[in-house]
């Protein structure tokens, strides 16, 4: 049996999507001062990551980034944590 990889999408049309969500959550939530954008760790959080990048270009919205963390093996017998960078004033 032949390994093929079919391609889904390019990294312009990624990109091109996690612009369009960026943009979708910002005027979805324009008249708010803060947004936190949570993310499942690794490719979940990578994702967060690059539409909080978006936001702060597109918004004046004050972006926080969360990384949640689950054990997928046993979703419902563990505790999920989120980590939230707390601000130091």
């Amino acid at each position: 049996m032949e390994d093929s990889k079919t391609l889904l999408l390019s990294e312009k049309q990624i990109e091109q999507r996690l612009n369009r969500l960026a943009y979708q959550v910002y005027e979805d939530n324009s008249g708010e001062k803060e947004i936190i954008v949570a993310g499942i760790q690794k490719s979940g959080f990578k994702i967060a990551e690059r539409i909080s990048t978006i936001l702060r270009q597109i918004s004046p919205l004050k972006v926080t980034l969360a990384e949640v963390k689950i054990n997928k093996h046993s979703q419902f017998n563990d505790e999920v944590l989120v980590s939230i960078p707390r601000e130091t004033t």
